[in-house]
This record gives structure tokens, sequence and C-alpha cells, in this order.
């Protein structure tokens, strides 16, 4: 099989086992109990590559479908959620690891590791993808000194001969300017 082959049928498995994440909140115990499977079992093939692909709706049911009462499943999600996760879901995340670090739940010990990975990923994502969307410049330009000006201002005619044309010339003192020689 084919690299592409390869990618495709991973990112197949994926698209199918992600749809499943709504599941997680049906009343139906045997639906709950399938999509966990699969889910724990597909989930840590995720990638941070895959994050352009990953539906936000599946993203958003994937936090959302976080308890401490199931700990594979959430422990798989917050995995999963660190790779293909964004800045939207960090506040979700927080919560979630605020709730099981304040409470005495029995599963605490177990899912605060990964809550604390999950959140990390998502701040580095964060800062690395602020700093992906900001321009780099200086604020203002700063004064160039007389002696550094290269080129005198444009003249009225547009044409020149080459003769006419500036050349690297000495520094006059009287005008300040770098001047042309003419050859």
């Amino acid at each position: 099989m084919s690299d592409f082959e390869t990618e495709f049928a991973r990112r197949n498995e994926l698209s199918h086992a992600l749809a499943m994440v709504h599941c997680l909140q049906d009343h139906f115990l045997e639906m709950r109990e399938t999509a966990e499977k699969s889910l724990i079992r597909h989930l840590p093939k995720l990638l941070p590559a895959d994050r352009d692909w990953v539906d936000e709706v599946a993203i958003r049911a994937m936090s959302e479908a976080l308890t401490a009462d199931r700990i594979p499943i959430s422990i798989a999600l917050l995995n999963a959620l660190a790779h293909v996760g964004d800045e939207k879901i960090l506040r979700r995340i927080i919560s979630f690891w605020h709730q099981i670090s304040a409470s005495s739940h029995p599963n605490a010990e177990s899912l605060e590791p990964a809550a604390m990975h999950c959140i990390e990923c998502l701040q580095n994502y964060t800062v690395q993808s602020k700093q992906a969307r900001t321009l780099l410049r200086g604020s203002e330009q700063p004064p160039a000194p007389i002696d550094t000006i290269l080129l005198r201002p444009a003249a009225e005619a547009a044409t020149s001969a080459s003769a006419e044309l500036l050349r690297p010339g000495p520094l006059t003192p009287e005008a300040g300017v770098l001047k042309g020689t003419r050859r």
C-alpha cells in the first residue's frame, strides 16, 4: 500500500471514529459503550497535523464529553484534544481541570496529568498561532541621518540619459548628501 493509501485509510478511520463522539452523550448505554471503545482505539492515531481537517463540532463534542466518571475515554479525549484542539476549547479544558482537582473524586489523580498536558499543549499552540498571525515590523521608521540619504528627489522629467544617472561618489560637506559623479 502506498503512503497516500495508508494516510487515506488512517484519516478515513479517524473520520468515522470522530463521528461517534456525539454518541458519547447518548442515553443508550450500548451506544455510549460502542462509541467509547471505538474512540479509545482510534483517537491515539490523531496527530497535530490533523488539526486542519478535524471538524470544530467534533472538537467541541470531545471537550463536552469529558467526565471524571469515565477515565479511559476522558484520557483518550484529553490526549486527542492536545493534538487537535485550539484556543476556543482551552477554557473548557481548564474548567474541567479545576473541577476534577477541586473535587474529592477518586478518579481525579488519574485525570489531572492528562488534563495538565492538554492545557499545556493548547497554550503552546495558542501562543504559536498568535505569533504566526503577527506581522513583525518596527513600530515606526527610524529617522535617517542626512548623510545616509542615497538618492535625490525625482526630477520633473522622467527620462534621463544614462550619462546623467547618479553614480557613487564622495560626500560634499555643503550639501550633506551623497552626490553622484557623471561619467
